[in-house]
């Protein structure tokens, strides 16, 4: 009898945990990577609930049954603080889901459930790592991930679900082309199920931002566009109610107006920008309570108010930036427990700055760089090891700089070009050094802008190789010793060859506009040397017998003797 209503409890016990699973995926969403904000309501409840998963996690069983309950509850449990903002203990309670299913795949072979679970442990661990910004250690989680689904794929070629784990790993590790041969094959096997070809879609996307953004092929890009953008139409016609087709479909009309406008095709990238705010604005209207779907729209608007921009229509383009600000700033009102909206309207707040700065108003994209600063830097402060947030920030601050030069504001400048700096990644740091030591200069540091400029431009450490300046900062390198070579005592001769060695690097690398080198005061300490003279005369009869080539460098860009 004890038996019985042992086992009669733990029925009951299991129908009121599926109860609770079912109610908390609905909060938490089927994966970490999704884009899900929770409400405060639905924070209240995970709370509520997330005892009961802590209790659950904590159980020292040995049957097989209620280790898999187990391992499924540390997994709940890091998936409900992650939604609740703790990732570092959404993070240990991955790693405790993990532990458990290694041990359950183990013991239990022929299952290959505690594989795939396995598997999923491994990749929510690197979701919640790269989150954090350590990369290195979630690609770890990733690689091994897919080494257990490829398995998984190869035993089991009849079971689709293998090979969809598959292809979301490739993602995860930007295996792009890998991922759309899955999803191809998944979609031509089974042309009724919508969602291969909503991956498949997604993979096109995802290789032409990555030939877009980080390979620089834009003619591949384009073409890989033009795919996502012809499958994503076809199901948002035949599946009109399932709007994650329609929002797809937006971003990718948003993605070709940016990579158009890079190759300087403003009207074409403009009607693609007018698609996309077609489609988002209708997802804003139906869905309002999705703040993604309005994110996405005030983005549309900012992009399309700065092709507006160079097609000189500024009036508009004001007036796209205005209604974007607004839809950010009605966000992060009505979410003000969501970061996300309050990066957006911090963002938004930056990128009108650089319109109004770009548009010859620099004293006033002051307040709109204020701005953006002021929303953004107390989120970084909760969660500093966000790398988005910490980037934005960064941006923030070096266009707040550029302002500042502009307004003859160099000390100020200097101060946000050291804050960018600190915020900055290991890749972005020298060139944002580059442009503190011009601003070192113009603010009467001369002294602090020699010694950045020499750690600059010295030979990479254990080569002979100099670092890969362009021209017109080899050139502004070679100012700052010519203007220091006239203001230290005693360094004239030293610091005016150190000038000649740069500038004759500038030219080496391109740098030909020979009439703003005539002008250029800043480069009165070295007029008298002859070599100077020679290489003047060089570019001048360059630019004689050759009047129909660009110029490449534009002196504008040199710095003013301070």
């Amino acid at each position: 009898r004890e038996a019985a209503q042992r086992a009669k409890a733990e029925k009951a016990r299991d129908r009121t945990r599926d109860v609770l699973d079912v109610m908390t995926s609905s909060v938490t969403g089927d994966s970490l990577s999704t884009q899900h904000e929770i409400s405060e309501d639905q924070k209240k409840f995970l709370t509520e609930v997330l005892t009961y998963y802590q209790e659950f996690a904590g159980v020292n069983a040995d049957d097989e049954q209620t280790r898999a309950r187990t391992a499924s509850a540390a997994n709940r449990v890091g998936e409900i603080e992650f939604r609740l903002g703790r990732t570092e203990r959404g993070i240990a309670a991955m790693e405790m889901a993990r532990d458990s299913y290694q041990k359950l795949a183990a013991d239990f072979p022929a299952m290959p459930t505690y594989r795939q679970e396995l598997a999923g442990s491994h990749i929510n661990l690197g979701i919640l790592l790269g989150i954090q910004g350590k990369h290195a250690a979630g690609e770890v989680q990733f690689r091994k991930a897919m080494d257990i689904q490829e398995k998984l794929a190869t035993d089991f070629p009849t079971i689709p679900a293998y090979r969809h784990d598959l292809a979301i790993s490739h993602h995860n590790l930007g295996n792009f082309r890998q991922e759309l041969a899955i999803w191809d094959k998944l979609a031509a096997e089974f042309p009724d199920v919508h969602p291969y070809r909503h991956y498949l879609a997604s993979s096109h996307y995802a290789l032409g931002r990555l030939l877009h953004e980080d390979v620089g092929d834009l003619t591949a890009a384009e073409e890989q566009y033009r795919k996502a953008l012809e499958i994503q139409e076809r199901l948002a016609a035949e599946y009109p109610n399932v709007h994650a087709h329609w929002q797809a479909w937006g971003k990718s009309h948003n993605s070709l107006g940016a990579l158009l406008a890079s190759l300087g095709r403003l009207a074409p990238a403009g009607e693609q920008h007018r698609k996309a705010l077609e489609i988002q604005e209708r997802l804003a209207a139906d869905f309002p309570s999705v703040p993604y779907y309005r994110m996405e729209l005030a983005v549309s608007r900012i992009s399309l108010s700065f092709v507006l921009a160079g097609l000189r229509k500024q009036a508009e383009a004001q007036e796209q930036c205005r209604q974007a600000i607004a839809i950010s700033e009605r966000l992060a009102a009505d979410f003000p427990a969501i970061p996300d909206c309050q990066i957006e309207l911090g963002a938004s707040y930056g990128l009108h700055g650089l319109l109004v700065r770009d548009g010859g108003c620099a004293g006033e994209s002051l307040i709109w760089f204020d701005k953006a600063i002021a929303t953004i830097t107390p989120v970084h402060s909760a969660e500093p090891s966000q790398t988005r947030t910490k980037r934005l920030l960064c941006r923030s601050h070096a266009d707040r700089a550029e302002a500042y030069n502009l307004l003859t504001k160099h000390a100020e400048a200097v101060t946000d070009w050291d804050r960018a700096i600190e915020l900055s990644l290991p890749e972005e740091q020298l060139g944002l050094r580059a442009n503190r030591a011009i601003s070192r200069l113009q603010a009467g540091q001369v002294a602090d802008a020699v010694v950045e400029s020499a750690e600059l431009t010295a030979p990479i450490a254990n080569t002979n190789d100099l670092p890969k300046w362009n021209a017109d900062q080899w050139y502004k390198f070679a100012c700052i010793y010519a203007v220091a070579s006239g203001k230290i005592d005693g360094k004239n001769q030293t610091y005016t060859d150190r000038a000649m060695e740069l500038l004759q690097q500038a030219v080496k690398t391109g740098y030909n506009d020979a009439a703003h080198m005539q002008q250029d005061t800043n480069l009165d300490q070295l007029r008298n040397r002859e070599d100077f003279q020679t290489l003047l005369n060089s570019l001048q009869v360059a630019e004689t017998n050759d009047s129909s080539r660009p110029v490449t460098s534009r002196g504008s860009e040199a710095p003013s003797t301070p």
